[in-house]
């Protein structure tokens, strides 16, 4: 029997328009985003709808109008009989991922990503940070190169086979860019204002431990695999804080799924860029976008 698992995007999918033509025509999913802008001044719809751009990818941006859209997607598969017997979500898509597994609900997830949002803003404009992708090359290579760097840089997101993030101190990761590439590995600076995922974040993660008493965690009613440890877990009002300033172990996570049987994979979330992913982790399992299997679910 076919057993499937959601996978909930991370930020850099995010795209202008997001969402727009759902709203237009499921009263389910104006009902998010409409309780979405009561918590952010109307913010959600105008920039996920409108942009510009410049303004979507800001951190305290992406991460709220994100979640709003990935959970819009969930209640469409829901109301469509689309169930996971697992779940996973890269980075702010863990959130996601919590609503899916009955962890938080939306409106509690929402005021806590808009935290969170804020915190990892202000730890970035505090301390400036880089973060890079690495693709190519062995992983145990990259990692000592890293440690050579004087300073701090470190991996902070393992994807997929060949393609790993590292971040830290703009100069370390600078360098480690330089020595990375003489060694034959492609590096791509990415456009972020902050070093996520490392020690960077350690100041956020404090803020955010001291907020998560506001709203109530329940038990996951289907295994949730934590970025932190690639295994399914219980306790996220633990991990909630820990995962900001931890890498995101996400081939593992997809690895350990695979090994519980999972063979249906569907991404929750804008572009595709899980589903990419995957086929670097394993190509003869199918990964479908949400959006896909509501067309067919339509017909």
């Amino acid at each position: 029997m076919s057993k499937t698992a959601f996978l909930f995007s991370g930020q850099g999918a995010q795209f202008v328009g997001m969402g727009k033509d759902l709203y237009e025509t499921s009263r389910s999913v104006r009902d998010l985003f409409d309780f979405a802008d009561s918590l952010t001044d109307g913010s959600v719809t105008k920039i996920a709808f409108e942009g510009p751009e410049e303004l979507l990818k800001q951190t305290i941006h992406t991460q709220p109008c994100m979640l709003t859209y990935e959970i819009a997607l969930l209640a469409l598969a829901n109301e469509a009989g689309l169930k996971a017997d697992m779940t996973a979500g890269f980075s702010l898509g863990e959130y996601g991922a919590m609503v899916a597994a009955g962890v938080l609900t939306f409106p509690d997830a929402l005021k806590l990503m808009i935290q969170r949002a804020r915190f990892m803003n202000e730890a970035a404009l505090s301390q400036e940070g880089k973060m890079a992708a690495i693709l190519g090359g062995e992983v145990d290579t990259l990692i000592q190169i890293c440690q050579s760097v004087p300073g701090y840089v470190e991996p902070v997101n393992y994807n997929c086979p060949g393609q790993v993030v590292i971040a830290g101190d703009v100069s370390s990761v600078n360098k480690a860019v330089e020595l990375l590439s003489a060694d034959g590995f492609k590096c791509i600076p990415l456009s972020v204002n902050g070093a996520f995922h490392s020690r960077h974040m350690d100041g956020a993660a404090q803020k955010m431990a001291s907020v998560l008493d506001e709203v109530t965690f329940a038990t996951p009613t289907i295994p949730l695999i934590s970025n932190v440890s690639a295994l399914p877990e219980m306790d996220f009002k633990k991990l909630i804080p820990v995962q900001m300033a931890s890498p995101v172990l996400w081939e593992k996570s997809i690895r350990y799924l695979i090994a519980q049987g999972i063979t249906s994979f569907v991404e929750i979330g804008p572009g595709n860029v899980l589903s990419g992913f995957m086929k670097k982790i394993d190509r003869t399992l199918e990964c479908n976008h949400i959006t896909k299997l509501l067309e067919t679910a339509g017909d």
